[in-house]
């Protein structure tokens, strides 16, 4: 059995023998501040599967115990941060946290829950023999945890910094790495196998940045020279993480995510000298670019992808991976399945209002646990919000955008905690017409009302598209740049409609500058406003 299984089976042998109701979390601490949640164990229902694996910040309430002693205990009602942690457990209950050491370095803690009002010496006894039985164990497993932890953040930053940068390959890149942790799943491949994956998909593609766009997005054929600087981007990744020893095996599979069986590609490996990870990025890349749109042309749809894709199978293809994949992405994009992908990394906005103002701030995704989600903020604004306070969060999931309602659970300056009440997927195909309109565009500050003193600018501007997912519109000046946040105020028809969002696009054509806005945070009234017009647009021009 691996060493993982062991632990858990070693916790829930104790917690079994406790008489009263309890549950027994396993912490990692990975810094002062931040702890890894490594197994959570119930004395009657076993492993709480959907709270593994979240890094999660420590809580104020005891923070100062925690830092100070090697074990304490609280007796009656938890205050947390997480309360989804302590639920089931009522006011005459306790909480027993005991740290366990490598030398004198606290490496991790467990964290006893029991339904009684204070905790039995017995019962100490027990976790007592429980933490001398697992320090044998976990050294090792914390110096593994701590190397999963560095490389994930390492891909999640970097890709980060591509953002303001490459927008299209930053959220490509998020597209092609859920995709890849489906099929890598279906695979049955091992644990850190799928891990490597799901990085190298995040990273694959950043060493696009010392490429320009207009290569980039160029609709003609590229020129041989164009071509080769094109192909460069894999090696561009290899500099980014030089000497990066944590880094080093998932490099080695994103760079090679040109590669095909028949040899033809990049580097020229074929058959199985291209590792399973590096072919199942590949096709994932190919799905995801196939089914996108492009600047030169629009999405394909699922049947037109599985056509490309039988034409392919043992040319750049692996076959047999191909006949696996297709059933997958025929029920992912046809939303036969809720897969969601990996929800923690992603960024995020939130949207809320406070007295009457509109709120927006950047956020990422800490953790996700049923219904539960952790959101750390990139300003430190959470202290707006409010117990109960509604929000709303849109966040890209492969084919679609999941547009969640949650309701805060708690939050300080930089984390917010949050409960999700309502979720449901945005269309993936967009509906979009060809419409000349008016429109104010405001540009925002970030985490601020929206009231005079924070407006930079109100631009005039004229539409050219109007969709019910973006905008696109056309200006002599270049007076938006990529991730600006604005409201824009428009009137389609009889009704004014709000509209928050971001500049995804930045076009120059010429000298004429072609800005692609994308909503997010719409609430209900101003979407159906849109799609009205936009239908009542489609019936005029059809008449027409």
């Amino acid at each position: 059995m691996e060493i993982s299984g062991k632990v858990k089976n070693t916790i829930f042998k104790y917690v079994k023998n406790i008489d009263y109701k309890s549950r027994l979390n396993l912490f990692f601490i990975l810094s002062n501040s931040q702890h890894f949640l490594y197994t959570s164990i119930d004395s009657n229902k076993g492993e709480n599967v959907e709270l593994e694996g979240l890094k999660l910040f420590v809580t104020e309430y005891f923070e100062e115990s925690l830092e100070e002693k090697d074990e304490f205990e609280i007796n009656g009602e938890i205050e947390s941060n997480y309360p989804f942690l302590y639920e089931g457990f009522k006011q005459n209950s306790s909480l027993f946290v005991k740290k366990i050491y490598l030398g004198n370095v606290p490496i991790a803690f467990v964290e006893l829950l029991i339904e009684l009002p204070f905790v039995t010496d017995d019962v100490k006894g027990q976790i007592e023999l429980l933490v001398n039985e697992l320090s044998f164990t976990l050294p090792a497993m914390h110096l593994s945890i701590l190397r999963d932890v560095s490389r994930k953040f390492s891909c999640l930053n970097t890709l980060n910094l591509v953002k303001s940068i490459r927008p299209r390959t930053f959220y490509h890149s998020f597209r092609v790495a859920d995709l890849a942790f489906k099929i890598s799943k279906n695979l049955e491949l091992d644990e850190p196998e799928i891990k490597n994956i799901y990085y190298a998909s995040l990273i694959h593609d950043i060493g696009e940045i010392w490429i320009p766009n207009d290569i980039l997005d160029k609709k003609d054929k590229l020129t041989e020279e164009e071509l080769e600087l094109v192909k460069s981007h894999t090696t561009n990744l290899k500099q980014i993480f030089l000497h990066n020893p944590f880094m080093e095996d998932i490099v080695n599979i994103a760079v090679y995510h040109h590669e095909r069986v028949d040899g033809k590609g990049y580097y020229g490996l074929k058959g199985e000298e291209i590792p399973v990870e590096a072919k199942v990025l590949a096709i994932c890349e190919f799905i995801d670019g196939l089914h996108t749109d492009r600047p030169d042309r629009p999405g394909l749809s699922v049947e037109q992808i599985v056509h490309f894709l039988k034409e392919l199978r043992n040319g750049a293809f692996d076959g047999e991976l191909v006949d696996l994949v297709i059933p997958i992405i025929e029920k992912l994009y046809n939303r036969e399945t809720d897969f969601k992908g990996v929800m923690s990394g992603k960024p995020v906005i939130l949207l809320f209002y406070k007295n009457k103002d509109l709120n927006l701030i950047k956020g990422v995704v800490e953790y996700s646990a049923g219904s539960n989600l952790g959101v750390s903020l990139s300003t430190p604004e959470g202290k707006k919000l409010g117990f109960k306070d509604r929000v709303r969060i849109q966040v890209p999931a492969i084919s679609k955008i999941l547009d969640i309602v949650a309701e805060v659970l708690s939050a300080t300056e930089d984390m917010v905690n949050l409960l999700i009440v309502d979720e449901k997927d945005l269309e993936d195909k967009p509906l979009e017409v060809y419409w000349e309109l008016d429109m104010l565009v405001v540009s925002l500050r970030l985490s601020q009302g929206v009231s005079l003193k924070n407006m930079n600018k109100i631009i005039k501007m004229k539409t050219n598209v109007f969709g019910t997912k973006s905008l696109l519109a056309k200006s002599k000046n270049a007076v938006f740049s990529i991730g600006d946040t604005v409201l824009i105020k428009i009137k389609p028809k009889n009704e004014t409609i709000s509209i928050p969002a971001v500049v995804s696009d930045v076009v120059d054509d010429g000298g004429i500058y072609t800005i692609r806005f994308e909503f997010f945070g719409l609430n209900e009234s101003e979407d159906a406003k849109i799609h009205r017009a936009i239908y009542s647009r489609q019936i005029e021009l059809g008449s027409g």
